[in-house]
C-alpha cells in the first residue's frame, strides 16, 4: 500500500496485522508513485542505468563505430536504432555541404546513414535515427529532435525544468565525446 510518508505509521497501525507492505513510494504502471525524494531516487537510478548503457555503447563504438547502435522505444511505437557517429566538416564526403550552415555536414551524414540503414531497419521493424555530431560541436537535426524527446520525458518524470535537463544531457554527451576522442588519440599515439 502506498501512503504519504506522514501517514506511514498510522497505516502500519491499521493494516500491519494483515501483512500488507506499507510504503511511501513504489513503481506503478511503468512510472513511480510517491514522495518527491523517492521519485528523484527512482529517476536517478534509471538515468544512471541509461548513462551506463551509453558509456558501454561509446566503448564499443571505439572499435566498431558503424555498428554502434542501441535499440530503444520511441513515441512512434517503433523501436529506434540509434546510429551514433561523429563527422568532420572537412571530410571529403561532407566538404561541399559543410559551408551551407553550422550543422550541414551532420545533416549530410544523417542522409548517408539513412541510405545505408533504412532498408534493414524497416525489415526489422525499427526506425533509423542517426545521432551525428560534427567535430566543431554542431549536432544533426535528428539528434537534436531525439534529445528533445528524451529531455522532455526526463523533465516530466523528475519535475525539473526542461532547460536544466537539456543542459545536463548535452553536458554529459559532451564529456563522453571528449573522453572517447582523447582515448582515440591516445590509442593512435601508442600504436605509432
Amino acid at each position: 500500500m502506498i501512503v504519504r510518508a506522514t501517514e506511514k505509521d498510522a497505516a502500519k497501525a491499521l493494516f500491519g496485522e494483515l501483512g500488507i507492505k506499507i510504503v511511501s513510494g513504489h513503481r506503478f504502471l511503468g512510472g513511480f508513485v510517491g514522495e518527491k525524494d523517492e521519485v528523484h531516487d527512482f529517476v536517478l537510478e534509471k538515468v544512471t542505468t541509461w548513462t551506463s548503457g551509453v558509456n558501454k555503447l561509446a566503448e564499443a563504438a571505439e572499435f566498431y563505430p558503424q555498428a554502434a547502435f542501441a535499440a530503444l522505444s520511441k513515441t512512434t511505437g517503433k523501436t529506434a536504432a540509434f546510429d551514433i557517429s561523429v563527422t568532420s566538416p572537412l571530410n571529403t564526403l561532407t566538404l561541399l555541404e559543410a559551408g551551407v550552415s553550422a550543422s550541414s555536414a551532420a545533416q549530410a551524414t544523417e542522409t548517408r546513414k539513412h541510405m545505408a540503414n533504412d532498408a534493414k531497419c524497416n525489415e526489422l521493424g525499427w526506425l533509423c535515427v542517426p545521432l551525428v555530431a560534427e567535430t566543431y560541436g554542431a549536432w544533426g537535426k535528428e539528434a537534436m529532435e531525439a534529445f528533445s524527446q528524451l529531455d522532455s520525458q526526463l523533465a516530466t518524470h523528475t519535475c525539473r525544468l526542461k532547460s536544466a535537463v537539456t543542459f545536463e544531457l548535452y553536458s554529459r554527451l559532451k564529456l563522453h565525446l571528449v573522453r572517447a576522442n582523447a582515448t582515440a588519440i591516445l590509442t593512435r599515439c601508442i600504436q605509432s
